[in-house]
């Protein structure tokens, strides 16, 4: 559970961090988001007792979130990436 906190926490802080940014995003800023979704997604699944490897992060993403019993996270990681 510690884990799944950390990771929400972070994501939490770098979304906030975002919440008024004005400026045209360069590529830092989108290494940021995309570092704040994935840290989201690594505690859905830690709450699933499990890690997202890179090579299959979005396959088991559903599936942690379907174990869950929210499989409708997953449209919204995609929306989230775009």
């Amino acid at each position: 559970m510690q884990r799944t906190q950390i990771q929400m926490e972070a994501a939490r802080e770098t979304w906030f961090s975002f919440q008024f940014f004005e400026n045209h995003p360069g590529v830092g800023e989108v290494r940021r988001y995309l570092g704040a979704v994935a840290d989201a997604a690594g505690a859905v699944a830690s709450l699933g007792r499990g890690v997202l490897p890179e090579r299959r992060f979005l396959s088991q993403f559903y599936d942690y979130a379907s174990q869950l019993g929210k499989p409708g996270l997953y449209p919204g990681l995609l929306g989230l990436l775009g």
